[in-house]
């Protein structure tokens, strides 16, 4: 599944994921995990949508707004992913500056108070040794990174069909 969300992995011949980062976001993927999620129109569910599949659909649902933000993401080195808005990878990469997303329609965006996993991990690692994944962030209106944790995400469940 890892290898149909995620550029880095579908363009990659390796196997090993080994930074804590990665395997946070292999659990968010794994269709095992959450198949008491699914629906009946739906084959599978997954914990989260990778960053590629949460900025296409912000994307085209904005996409007859000429005043609104594109949401970008490119694949960095080794590490994972950096994240921009409208043409332009600010910050280092590691966020998209706050107030770019909006919280759309019955907030499949974002929520105010809550903090939505992604699964995709963050190019943006230094000294925390390989642990930060993205996040949509409700209090910032934005995508950044931080450490994964366990008793602070919310994944938005997503059931998807083949």
């Amino acid at each position: 599944m890892m290898k149909k969300m995620n550029k880095k992995w579908a363009d990659s011949s390796y196997n090993i994921i080994d930074n804590e980062n990665e395997k946070a976001c292999v659990w968010l993927c794994d269709p095992e995990v959450w198949n008491e999620y699914k629906t009946n129109n739906s084959s599978y569910a997954i914990g989260s949508p990778s960053v590629g599949m949460y900025m296409k659909a912000f994307n085209q649902w904005k996409d007859n707004d000429e005043n609104s933000t594109t949401l970008i993401n490119k694949v960095e080195d080794a590490n994972g992913y950096s994240v921009g808005a409208n043409g332009e990878y600010a910050n280092s990469g590691y966020w998209t500056d706050n107030n770019t997303i909006e919280a759309g329609p019955d907030n499949i965006f974002m929520n105010v108070r809550k903090t939505w996993c992604l699964a995709s991990p963050s190019a943006s690692v230094s000294a925390d040794g390989g642990t930060n994944i993205l996040f949509a962030i409700g209090y910032g209106n934005c995508i950044t990174n931080d450490r994964y944790n366990n008793t602070i995400w919310m994944c938005p469940v997503v059931p998807l069909d083949q």
